[in-house]
C-alpha cells in the first residue's frame, strides 16, 4: 500500500493547478457530473467541492487496491479501522499485536500463492501438453524444432524482417487454449511498431518468418512465453494462442548506448530467468512424480 499511496499523492500533487483551479471548477464539474451513478443524495453530500472529490476518489482507489490484493478481507471492518486511523482513534487492538496478524495473514498468502503457482504449473503443463500433441496433427498445423506450432491464414506478399532489430508493427489477439481472450491489440489500438527482438521469444521466432500482409495463428508453448511464472493474465505454464496480423516493417535507429546496454542487461536477465524456469519445471515434474509415488505405496 504504500507504493500506490505515493502514487496517489504524486497524482494529486502533480494535478493540483487544474484540479483547484477556481476557473475551471465549472469545467471540472460539467466533466465528473455525467460519471457519478449513485444519485443526487450522494453528489451533494461529497461532491459539493474538489476537496470533496478528491477524497471520495483516494477512498475508492485505495478500496480497489486493497480489493484486488486481499478479496476476502471484510469492507466494513477495513472502514471502520480506516475512519478509526483517520480521525486519530485508539485502535481496539493492541499494535504489537495487529503487526503479528497482518503479517501472519500476509505469510499464509504467500504460502497459499505458491502452493497454487505449482498446482497451476502441473496441471497447465500437462493440459498444454495434451493440447499441443493433439493440435500438431491438425491440417494445416506447421510445427518447429523450438516447439513452436502456427497455422498461415492469409499469406502476405510484402517484404520480410532481416534481422531481431527491425521494427514491426502488427496487429494481434491473444487467447488461452480455451479461447478466452487475453488481450486484444485491436481494441486497445496498439499498434505501434516494436522491435522484433523485444517480443516474447516464441512471437519474435514468428515474425521472422512473417511477410507484410501476413495473417498467421501462432501457438506458443510456455517455454517460449512466459515459463513458470507466468504473466498478468496468463497463468503459469500456460500455452498461449496469438492471431498475428502483420501490417508494416521497417529499420529502425539503433538505441542509444546507456538504452541499449539497459536492455541487454534486461534481455540477459529474461533468458537466465527462462532457463529457469525450465528447471524448475523439471523440479516441479520430479516432486510430483515422487508424491505420485509416495501416494501409491
Amino acid at each position: 500500500m504504500n507504493k500506490f499511496l505515493l502514487f496517489l499523492f504524486f497524482t494529486i500533487a502533480g494535478c493540483k493547478f487544474s484540479i483547484f483551479d477556481s476557473s475551471k471548477i465549472g469545467d471540472l464539474q460539467n466533466e465528473i457530473s455525467p460519471k457519478i451513478k449513485n444519485g443526487n443524495e450522494v453528489k451533494n453530500y461529497f461532491f459539493q467541492s474538489d476537496l470533496g472529490r478528491v477524497s471520495y476518489s483516494v477512498g475508492y482507489l485505495a478500496g480497489r487496491s486493497i480489493t484486488e490484493r486481499f478479496p476476502e478481507l471484510d469492507s466494513d471492518a477495513i472502514s471502520y479501522g480506516f475512519r478509526h486511523g483517520h480521525e486519530g482513534a485508539d485502535s481496539l487492538l493492541d499494535s504489537e499485536i495487529a503487526d503479528q496478524i497482518v503479517d501472519k495473514y500476509r505469510k499464509a498468502l504467500i504460502y497459499r500463492k505458491k502452493i497454487l503457482k505449482k498446482e497451476l504449473n502441473i496441471k497447465n503443463k500437462k493440459i498444454g501438453q495434451l493440447f499441443l500433441e493433439k493440435n500438431k496433427i491438425k491440417n494445416g498445423i506447421v510445427n518447429l524444432k523450438s516447439g513452436l506450432q502456427y497455422r498461415v491464414i492469409h499469406k502476405g506478399t510484402g517484404p520480410k524482417p532481416i534481422s531481431i532489430h527491425d521494427g514491426i508493427k502488427f496487429e494481434f489477439i491473444a487467447k488461452d487454449i480455451y479461447g478466452n481472450v487475453i488481450e486484444n491489440s485491436r481494441i486497445q489500438h496498439k499498434h505501434g511498431f516494436m522491435r522484433i527482438l523485444d517480443a516474447i521469444e516464441g512471437i519474435s521466432e514468428a515474425f521472422l518468418m512473417m511477410k507484410v500482409g501476413s495473417e498467421w495463428e501462432v501457438y506458443i508453448p510456455p517455454h517460449l512465453a512466459y515459463g513458470v511464472e507466468g504473466y498478468s493474465g496468463i497463468e503459469p505454464s500456460q500455452v498461449i494462442v496469438v492471431n498475428i496480423k502483420v501490417l508494416d516493417i521497417k529499420k529502425l535507429p539503433p538505441r542509444k548506448k546507456q538504452k541499449q546496454k539497459r536492455f541487454e542487461q534486461v534481455w540477459r536477465k529474461y533468458k537466465e530467468a527462462m532457463q529457469q524456469s525450465i528447471k524448475i519445471q523439471k523440479k516441479i515434474l520430479k516432486e510430483k512424480l515422487i508424491d505420485d509415488e509416495i501416494i501409491d505405496s
